[in-house]
């Protein structure tokens, strides 16, 4: 059965597809069911191995229903990574190769203290260190509020008063400071009272931003209280630069960068000027010394220029007209004599000018 070109470009694609399909299934990691007894959860640890470290995605503070996934990150690379909650292991995931990283399976978020750890052949690591996922919604949010305000200066102390709803009161109530863009709680306190005074000592431009608090108790927290911005302004610890110092940070790079340009583009013109010249210069001296060789210059006849020679430098276009003993000659009889006499002193007249004189005394 004959078939067609296109039909057999499809089917060729179709199996390239199929087989990168086949290739990246295998590589996904497999889960596993955690063993069942106590001991054989904890396994042999061996000893050395560094801690690996966990995280939450997308982060270890969600409301109600979301979803959670947890990573775990080691120095090593391993194929087996084992996901532990409140001191007993819930998820083990196999992969086909070794990485230092794995992930295990999103799920409905359930509050709890998580870790995890990997293996090394048959030892396990030690686990990591614990990270507690907080899920809000479960009552009434806090009220957070700022002392002395919400605009402060560098280096002052700031006190962020976090106070439970009065509609849910529990002496055993922990408070969480919660800051946006960090994806963990920046603090933690247990107080006596419903009331939490969290300390920001000499604040910095970095601590300005959106702070928000939950309070907790047990696996249940408050949904977020209200947003409180922030603002640090400068103040007795700043030191803006001077106005002077300023303008020359703004205003001399952008000169430098000038006048470099302008450096550059004078070299390649004085270049391309100076091959100019060199060219013009050379087309000049060569018919000159055409002119001298050929006794055609309008200089009194005299006789040969047998000393008379013409070095061109070709890779610059110069041609260097060297007189030497014995240049110019009055006759045949003056070879010698001429021969004998000194080459003229270099100066600043041009070669025209030397030739001349030369022939000029000669004649006389």
């Amino acid at each position: 059965m004959n078939m067609s070109p296109t039909v057999a470009s499809l089917l060729w694609l179709g199996l390239c597809l199929a087989q990168i399909a086949a290739a990246g299934a295998q590589s996904l990691p497999s889960m596993a069911s955690c063993p069942s007894s106590s001991s054989e959860q904890k396994g042999t640890s061996m000893a050395g191995t560094p801690k690996p470290f966990i995280r939450a995605e997308p982060g270890s503070v969600v409301p109600r229903e979301a979803h959670v996934r947890f990573c775990c990150r080691s120095t090593w690379r391993s194929g087996s990574f084992q996901l532990w909650k409140d001191g007993g292991c819930s998820f083990q995931i196999n992969a086909s190769r070794e990485q230092a990283e794995g992930c295990f399976p999103k799920s409905v978020a359930a509050a709890g203290n998580y870790s995890c750890r990997y293996s090394r052949g048959l030892h396990w690591s030690e686990l990591s260190a614990p990270l507690q996922l907080l899920v809000t919604g479960h009552f009434s949010k806090p009220s957070l509020r700022g002392q002395p305000g919400t605009v402060v200066s560098a280096g002052d102390t700031v006190t962020l008063l976090c106070q439970a709803s009065p509609t849910y009161h529990n002496p055993k109530m922990t408070f969480f400071l919660l800051k946006a863009g960090v994806p963990h709680p920046v603090q933690r306190l247990s107080p006596e009272g419903d009331v939490a005074n969290f300390t920001l000592p000499s604040v910095k431009a970095e601590d300005a931003g959106s702070y928000s608090c939950i309070c907790s108790v047990g696996e249940r927290s408050s949904s977020p209280s209200d947003a409180l911005h922030l603002e640090v302004t400068g103040g007795k610890d700043a030191h803006p630069p001077k106005p002077d110092v300023l303008l020359i940070s703004d205003s001399f790079w952008p000169s430098f960068h000038s006048l470099l340009y302008l450096w550059v583009w004078l070299i390649f013109l004085n270049y391309e000027f100076n091959e100019s010249s060199e060219k013009l210069l050379c087309r000049e001296e060569q018919e000159e010394g055409r002119m001298l060789e050929t006794g055609s210059l309008p200089y009194p006849p005299l006789g040969f220029f047998p000393n008379y020679t013409i070095n061109s430098m070709c890779s610059k276009y110069l041609v260097d007209l060297r007189y030497q003993a014995g240049i110019v000659m009055a006759s045949a009889g003056d070879t010698k004599r001429a021969r004998e006499q000194p080459l003229p002193s270099r100066s600043s007249q041009s070669r025209r000018e030397r030739a001349q004189e030369s022939l000029l005394k000669m004649h006389d």
